[in-house]
């Protein structure tokens, strides 16, 4: 089934050439969906590991408890990051800040391709990539900077059993064997990177658990 639709775009329409004024769209209908429930039974509970309809209830209700409980910690460590960002005053090292703006960009092309992102779509916007990247690198660069100073302050370490469970962490979700995993970041010089993260993490929760909330 084939229809035409008529738009009329809004005076304040982000692109300025067709704000208003009429187009005709023709829309094509292919193909028509239902979307049918399972049946409730034994082999429904089955795919999300309990025995019943209440004990699905029950891992519904503690999964929702769980994720509402991170996104408020998650709320809460990002008003601390800024705190601790707009109140401290930091001369930062000029190469730390290009370095880490050079990353932060890698990693939104890598998660553009990811997302299909073609190479011309990335060389279209290596501008805003970039922009944006530089944008984000001096805030990282200082938080870290303070991060690792109120380590210091508070004796906050990184022990080896911790970087060991973190490189079997990444070794799992990569679905790599952990030597050669620690073998690619050393060679790589990261291992004092990975080590900072960790420690950085720690440093934050400890914030957390020592904030006092207005």
């Amino acid at each position: 089934e084939t229809r035409e639709i008529k738009v009329k775009f809004p005076e304040d329409y982000h692109v300025a050439g067709v704000a208003k004024k009429d187009a005709v769209y023709t829309v094509t209908a292919k193909a028509i969906r239902e979307r049918i429930l399972p049946e409730i039974n034994a082999d429904f509970f089955k795919i999300f590991s309990v025995e019943n309809e209440q004990a699905l209830k029950d891992k519904v209700r503690k999964d929702l408890l769980e994720s509402s409980e991170e996104a408020e910690k998650n709320r809460l460590k990002d008003g601390i990051a800024k705190f601790l960002i707009d109140e401290t005053d930091l001369e930062l090292p000029i190469s730390v800040v290009d370095r880490e703006a050079s990353t932060i960009a890698r990693n939104m092309v890598q998660r553009g391709v990811a997302q299909g992102a073609t190479r011309q779509d990335i060389e279209k916007q290596s501008d805003q990539i970039m922009t944006a990247a530089k944008q984000s690198s001096a805030g990282r660069v200082k938080l870290t900077y303070i991060l690792l100073k109120i380590a210091e302050e508070e004796k906050i370490t990184v022990e080896e059993a911790e970087l060991a469970a973190r490189l079997d962490q990444i070794s799992k979700r990569y679905h790599m064997p952990v030597e050669q995993l620690k073998a690619e970041i050393e060679k790589r010089e990261g291992m004092e990177d990975l080590r900072g993260d960790i420690l950085s993490e720690k440093t934050m929760k400890f914030l957390l658990e020592n904030a006092r909330i207005k």
